[in-house]
């Protein structure tokens, strides 16, 4: 039963739903716009076969995010409720304890990316096998830089300033865009001059936190004193497990697919239009990121403060208006695909047919895909890891490696486009 001590009036938690909706959109539509902008611009600078190795390394550049993404999920629950219950030295632990064992995995990664990114080049499709090490290699050399960039924008955004962490993410994704441009088409740097302006990006944008330190709305800062805090380190641990999870196991179905797509598709064409349709999980992160960003931010505070009341209310909020913008986006590039492709410079006019009915073949998948997506996010944010977890092992062990690779192998491309939308309503029902 529902205390009524807990209850919110509708106004105030609508203002405190938008307070933290339009940072959040803001700073997940930067993230997303820069990393199609990237996709955009590699394949007019540089060309669609460049555009095809970033899509077909994606797995191994996931693998080098899973400190800064897990860490800055799961940290930003805990602190969350921390802060929802008042806990604020606590918060600050989990704050330092994050940061410094995220930097410190993500240096580890940056040492080992010198010597495995080549063999891990020639393991994808070898016609490609120049621009993806390039492309690895940089990104495992500026995880360091990333790792920090998605920690502190989780943990700026929950600590009372989702408008900076918002700032943050838009001037460092404006700076990505402007040197890539200088790198790639001034410097010649092809991929190796796409993949450091991410690093740029962030660090240089870093800048942005001079106004959170100065902020008199923060309350966390950075201590070496993490001692004192095994609880809080426990529930770290098992908040970041389900996103952590979610993306390792992603990651390894994604490179045993991903290797089979370079050997299977030999032609071209296949591999060109592939490129296209990896991108589309951009498009929907673009517009539905921010909204699901929300959930480990609000949903996880509310919960700390016990106020079941809103928590219930703005969950709804978040669900329904999620599905509807995700709706609207699959109907918009459903019926004009042909746009979609004009902004990837795909010109090939002979199999433009073709590769509309494999796009829109894989935009059935979107609508399961997002509520998947929302069930892993938040479980986790309201103590309930289980189900999350259920939907994780579900999709990435039972479901997507032998739907995805027998109908790979059987209709190729197109069997591919099926199997996403198959894995992501099996894993809804």
């Amino acid at each position: 039963m529902e205390n009524s001590k807990f209850k919110r009036n509708s106004k105030l938690i609508n203002r405190k739903f938008y307070q933290y909706l339009i940072p959040s959109v803001l700073m997940v539509f930067a993230m997303q716009l820069g990393s199609l902008l990237d996709g955009i611009l590699v394949a007019n600078l540089i060309g669609n076969e460049a555009l095809s190795a970033t899509s077909l390394v994606l797995p191994v550049l996931y693998i080098i995010q899973i400190p800064g993404f897990a860490l800055g999920v799961g940290g930003s629950i805990v602190i969350a409720n921390l802060l929802g219950q008042r806990k604020i030295a606590e918060a600050k632990k989990v704050f330092s304890y994050c940061l410094i064992g995220g930097i410190f995995i993500s240096i580890l990664f940056a040492i080992v990316g010198i010597f495995v990114s080549r063999p891990l080049a020639k393991l994808f499709a070898s016609s490609l096998e120049e621009y993806s090490y390039q492309y690895m290699l940089i990104y495992f050399l500026i995880d360091p830089i990333v790792s920090m960039a998605l920690m502190l924008g989780s943990f700026i955004a929950v600590d009372n300033n989702p408008r900076l962490s918002s700032l943050y993410y838009i001037v460092s994704n404006i700076l990505k865009i402007v040197s890539e441009i200088v790198f790639i088409k001034f410097f010649d740097m092809s991929l190796y001059g796409a993949a450091l302006s991410t690093g740029f990006g962030y660090l240089i944008g870093a800048i942005v936190f001079i106004f959170y330190i100065k902020s008199k709305r923060r309350l966390l800062s950075f201590t070496f004193k993490v001692k004192g805090i095994r609880k809080e380190i426990k529930d770290t641990i098992k908040a970041s497990l389900s996103s952590a999870l979610n993306l390792f196991l992603s990651t390894v179905q994604m490179f045993i697919i991903n290797i089979a797509i370079g050997h299977v598709l030999v032609e071209t064409v296949d591999i060109v239009i592939f490129g296209l349709v990896a991108n589309l999980v951009f498009v929907f992160d673009l517009f539905t990121g921010g909204i699901i960003g929300l959930i480990p931010n609000m949903c996880a505070l509310l919960y700390g403060e016990k106020d079941i009341y809103s928590l219930k209310k703005i969950t709804k909020k978040i669900y329904y208006i999620n599905i509807a913008v995700t709706l609207v986006l699959m109907a918009i590039i459903f019926a004009l695909p042909n746009i979609y492709t004009y902004i990837f410079d795909y010109e090939d006019t002979s199999n433009m047919e073709y590769a509309y009915k494999v796009i829109r073949i894989f935009l059935i998948s979107g609508v399961f895909m997002e509520i998947n997506k929302f069930s892993m996010n938040y479980y986790p944010s309201v103590d309930k890891t289980m189900p999350s977890l259920i939907t994780v092992f579900l999709r990435e062990l039972v479901l997507v490696l032998p739907i995805t690779l027998i109908l790979l192998y059987s209709k190729g491309l197109v069997g591919y486009a099926i199997a996403q939308t198959i894995v992501e309503a099996g894993c809804l029902l």
